[in-house]
């Protein structure tokens, strides 16, 4: 039986469908990551807009890394606050 190496942590994998399993946990493991990135990102904006110490071009440039970030995602999104 051949045998897979994760690479993250040099664990072995004995069959594809472990593998595929281990890839899948890692996959929604770093799109669980980004909503969150994301989430934390329109806070800050939101908040800092609030208190009135943001200016336009810094909340549209946190505002667009969070959709690049948001694509990277494929759309996960975390808005629990209705921020955007």
């Amino acid at each position: 039986m051949e045998k897979y190496i994760t690479p993250a942590f040099g664990e072995g994998v004995h069959d594809v469908q472990s593998f595929h399993h281990y890839i899948q946990q890692r996959q929604q493991t770093t799109l669980n990551a980004l909503a969150v990135i994301n989430h934390n990102l329109t806070t800050i904006v939101s908040r800092m807009k609030q208190n009135n110490i943001i200016d336009e071009p810094i909340s549209q440039a946190v505002l667009e890394i969070s959709e690049m970030v948001e694509r990277l995602a494929g759309g996960v999104t975390m808005h629990k606050d209705g921020d955007r």
